[in-house]
């Protein structure tokens, strides 16, 4: 697991870095915003039911809202 965010992060790094040396700066901080704003959306959404340990769960979360 360590040795794959470490690799996800030289990756990173490297298109930083490329992106910079080439000039292109501007794609770069639009593929962020786009990434960010796709995560945003996605942790808006709902995620179903509170609790897979209580079966009740949802029904009180139904009733709370």
């Amino acid at each position: 697991m360590l040795t794959a965010l470490k690799e996800t992060i030289l990756i990173i790094a490297s298109i930083v870095v490329i992106a910079h040396a080439t000039g292109q700066q501007e794609w770069l901080w639009r593929q962020i915003a786009t990434i960010r704003h796709a995560a945003l959306v996605e942790t808006k959404k709902d995620w179903g039911c509170p609790s897979i340990f209580n079966k009740s769960a949802c029904k009180e979360l139904a009733t709370v809202k």
